[in-house]
């Protein structure tokens, strides 16, 4: 009977959550990649198993501070983007002053929402069946803001 190496031996629990991930084979392409399902880190396509594990276990030595920093610049992105989607509605409706006074309210709802809901994934799902389910439609993508996005790829 041959004793097989466990596909994980050697690789560290997600840094982020501290759960274990997932190894990923694409048998078509000979590629290995490591995947963290719940936060959605992974470390790309890599030749070997081995290359994969160390990239992985490199990337989970991420600081706290860098977590925070990362989820900082996601939630400024997000705020600029929901602000230049607003700005004929401003022009109409707001004045400078209140978009001002608005603009921190939405970063900061942004990043807090970012920031717990890696952390109180459970809590997080009771606040959007009591505050977001029955009250706003689905999301759609923003012809508008996907050519953007698409014009600078």
């Amino acid at each position: 009977m041959e004793n097989k190496e466990s596909p994980y031996a050697n690789v560290k629990r997600c840094k982020i959550c501290g759960r274990c991930p997932c190894i990923t084979i694409n048998e078509k392409e000979s590629k290995y990649s490591i995947a963290c399902e719940y936060c959605n880190v992974e470390t790309g396509n890599f030749d070997t198993k081995e290359k994969s594990v160390e990239v992985w276990n490199n990337l989970n030595t991420v600081t706290e501070a860098e977590i925070t920093e990362d989820k900082n610049y996601f939630a400024k992105l997000i705020a600029a983007v929901v602000k230049n989607c607003m700005e004929e509605f401003q022009e109409k409706h707001l004045t400078d002053e209140q978009m001002k006074e608005l603009n921190p309210i939405i970063q900061n709802a942004i990043y807090t929402a970012l920031v717990r809901v890696k952390e109180y994934p459970n809590a997080m799902r009771v606040y959007y069946r009591s505050h977001v389910a029955n009250d706003l439609e689905d999301c759609r993508i923003l012809r508008h803001v996907d050519a953007f996005f698409n014009k600078i790829l």
